[in-house]
């Protein structure tokens, strides 16, 4: 739901219409459509989607990280109702780790093998904070103990190989909520990891942000993930949101054909029930198919979803979907689907 109608405040951030093209052997593809989707203050978004959606690319956006080949070709994100597109590196380097931090799917990607993890946590208060070395120290240590690396005095000085999967995600964590940010985006950050350690960080993640009064956005396919971690959800399709609402509207009542599979794919914990596919695949964002992008795979499509886009429109209070049949989904489907 809009921020503007549960609290009367502007969000924290707004993303309307973004589109994001990528440069490849001499044309430009979209890889994402249109996209628009809103975060409130203390709140969790999810963004999910098989893996192409544009879920990625998205949060990358509100970074200023896309990689050289991709760009913004039209759409608005404002953060605190300042425009980031078009800000220059300078003023990037305001709003990374600051404003708006990241937490990335790979921990030790996003780690220095050859430095220390307690100087790589001290390192973000002496050069954003001048802190001295003593001092960045202290914060350092009380960050890990936060976010529960134990014996944080002795692990201080051991390099990210010697911490384990989970451990290293907990570093990379502790590394964002540093400089005590507004927004934490964290890209897909338990995929790695076994179930178990998959919930201790995503409770540790959801904590910390609700202790510091700090918003997320959980980038993931999985919506077992969403179901425990979010407030609200978007779903994306070939670079697309297509459904978009609380988590418990969008899962007890899934009103786009997608966001219905997506569930139906998502097998029941109990093992109750088997998880049943989407058949067919999405498509090459080079060769999309005529009108609705999910129509080759839907059960629903009719001639009119071949013959136009469906537009993000409002079916209830802070929920949207593109759908042309989403009054018939959401009709079809039954209540208390949120076994994921």
């Amino acid at each position: 739901m809009t921020a503007e109608k549960s609290t009367g405040k502007p969000p924290l951030l707004q993303v309307s219409g973004l589109s994001i093209d990528f440069q490849g052997d001499g044309e430009a593809v979209k890889t994402v459509c249109d996209a628009s989707f809103s975060v409130e203050e203390g709140k969790t978004l999810a963004i999910v989607g098989e893996s192409g959606s544009g879920k990625t690319l998205t949060s990358l956006s509100m970074l200023g990280l896309l990689p050289p080949r991709a760009g913004i070709s039209a759409g608005s994100i404002k953060f605190r109702g300042q425009e980031l597109i078009g800000l220059s590196e300078q003023e990037w380097r305001s709003i990374r780790g600051q404003q708006i931090s990241m937490v990335f799917q790979d921990p030790m990607s996003a780690l220095n093998p050859v430095i220390t993890v307690g100087e790589q946590i001290a390192e973000m208060f002496v050069r954003i904070r001048n802190m001295r070395r003593p001092e960045a120290r202290d914060q350092a240590l009380a960050l890990m103990k936060e976010v529960g690396i134990p014996d944080e005095t002795n692990r201080y000085n051991n390099y990210p190989h010697q911490f384990s999967g989970g451990m290293r995600q907990r570093v990379v964590i502790a590394i964002a909520l540093a400089l005590q940010p507004s927004l934490i985006i964290a890209d897909e950050p338990t995929t790695a990891l076994d179930v178990t350690v998959q919930a201790q960080v995503l409770r540790l993640l959801r904590q910390r942000c609700q202790a510091r009064g700090m918003a997320m956005i959980i980038v993931s396919h999985d919506l077992g993930v969403v179901a425990r971690s979010a407030d609200a959800v978007a779903v994306m399709y070939s670079g697309r949101i297509v459904e978009f609402g609380s988590v418990e509207q969008v899962f007890t009542r899934p009103a786009h054909p997608y966001t219905k599979g997506l569930m139906a794919a998502t097998p029941e914990r109990s093992g109750q029930r088997r998880a049943v596919p989407i058949p067919g695949h999405p498509p090459d964002p080079r060769s999309r198919p005529q009108g609705c992008d999910f129509n080759p795979r839907c059960p629903f499509a009719t001639d009119e979803c071949t013959a136009s886009v469906p537009e993000l429109r409002a079916i209830g209070s802070g929920r949207t979907v593109a759908c042309h049949h989403a009054e018939r989904v959401q009709s079809l489907t039954s209540t208390g689907a949120t076994h994921v």
